[in-house]
């Protein structure tokens, strides 16, 4: 507790000299500051990637470095200023800014036909089914036992990379459960194609935020960042 309430207080006399570089930044000096952001890896591209590119170049004076795991990391431990997760909060010595929801799908390689008859399809949903590292076994569970699949989990093949495991559906090795915003494109451009009735996939839908701590004070180039990023993600 004592390293923890140490940790606030330094947090919070650097803050406030942090507050002297507004000046800087208002008046486009070469002042630099460096926000310490972590992420997980399917935020790794599109529409993420993209709109940290434009705060980058929107504030050039303002560096970050950024952590990619898929872990909840402490981010008192870390010294990490902002978090971007999926899930609900857990931690009452944060608070969050909520992004946007996204749902959860059932997809197969475009390769393989899609004129399946339903047992047809459970049966290639039973053979081919992979499991990705985020998925919720338990949930997961209920799913194939609700459809009429009571094949072990631990007789599924598993993937614990998400670029990997996109590329392992894409390439016909079988059939992939993603967050709808991490396979957009290959939706778009038909390289993947959603598998729907009679099996629909009812997971779940998962909101991601961007946490950050709850009692120390917000330099400049904090707020600076959580107001781009809000407001990105409200006009998007």
């Amino acid at each position: 507790m004592k390293a923890r309430f140490f940790y606030h207080k330094c947090k919070e006399v650097l803050a406030s000299l942090a507050q002297a570089e507004e000046l800087f930044i208002s008046g486009k000096q070469n002042t630099t500051s460096i926000l310490r952001i972590t992420m997980p890896q399917i935020f790794c591209q599109g529409d993420f990637m993209t709109m940290l590119t434009r705060f980058t170049k929107t504030y050039p004076q303002i560096k970050l470095d950024i952590t990619i795991s898929n872990d909840n990391i402490d981010l008192v431990q870390q010294d990490i200023d902002f978090a971007f997760r999926g899930g609900m909060l857990t931690d009452s010595q944060m608070q969050y800014v909520k992004l946007f929801k996204a749902s959860t799908m059932l997809c197969a390689p475009a390769t393989w036909k899609k004129d399946l008859t339903a047992s047809q399809q459970l049966q290639m949903i039973t053979d081919k089914l992979l499991i990705p590292s985020y998925v919720n076994l338990s949930i997961l569970r209920t799913y194939l036992q609700k459809i009429g699949i009571k094949k072990p989990l631990n007789q599924f093949t598993a993937i614990n990379d998400a670029f990997s495991y996109k590329n392992a559906v894409l390439s016909g090795m079988g059939v992939g459960i993603f967050l709808d915003f991490f396979i957009a494109t290959e939706l778009k451009e038909q390289r993947l194609w959603h598998i729907k009735e009679p099996y629909h996939f009812e997971y779940r839908t998962l909101d991601f935020t961007m946490i950050f701590h709850k009692n120390v004070k917000l330099a400049t180039s904090h707020q600076v960042f959580k107001s781009f990023v809000s407001n990105y993600f409200t006009d998007s």
